[in-house]
């Protein structure tokens, strides 16, 4: 987020798109750890329960999400306010644009730091869950060579034939 400072320049627009590939790393594997946990979340939750619940969890985890984006959406509108952004003029004030630079690093950065000081036993926690600290990477590798199968499996299958149908 940092690297959003140097690279948010509105005369050089094409810059910020620098510092991306590191943020989408983290946000693929962001959402890719979260439906691995959750996945481990139901497994626990069945063994404590004897119940399958997928369908709950899920439809909580997915909640929470359009919540958070929700949230995103609101606090977007007030940081602009905030930071004195003004969208009838065609060029911000140096102000505004270091005001949104602030805010782009430091929204997230806080929502992570609050994170980890509300509850750094859960992260703990939650590895011990099932013993194995590396579960989760694990479980990400083993989604990687199935994914690869199943795409290997369908190049095969479809070689030769035409994408246009009969």
């Amino acid at each position: 987020y940092v690297a959003f400072w140097w690279t948010f320049q509105p005369g050089r627009p094409l810059l910020m798109l620098a510092p991306l590939p590191l943020f989408a790393f983290g946000i693929g594997g962001l959402f890719t750890l979260m439906t691995s946990m959750t996945a481990d979340v139901c497994d626990l939750d069945e063994l404590e329960t004897g119940t399958r619940s997928e369908g709950t969890f899920a439809a909580i985890y997915w909640w929470m999400v359009k919540f958070g984006f929700a949230i995103a959406g609101l606090m977007s509108g007030l940081i602009l306010k905030i930071v004195g952004f003004d969208q009838d003029i065609a060029v911000q004030s140096p102000e505004a644009l270091a005001g949104l630079r602030l805010a782009y690093i430091l929204v997230p950065m806080t929502g992570t730091i609050i994170a980890m000081l509300v509850s750094p036993e859960l992260g703990a926690a939650y590895l011990g869950t099932q013993g194995d600290i590396w579960d989760a990477q694990k479980d990400m590798g083993l989604a990687l060579a199935g994914a690869l199968a199943a795409m290997s499996l369908n190049a095969m299958l479809t070689r030769g034939k035409s994408a246009a149908g009969p």
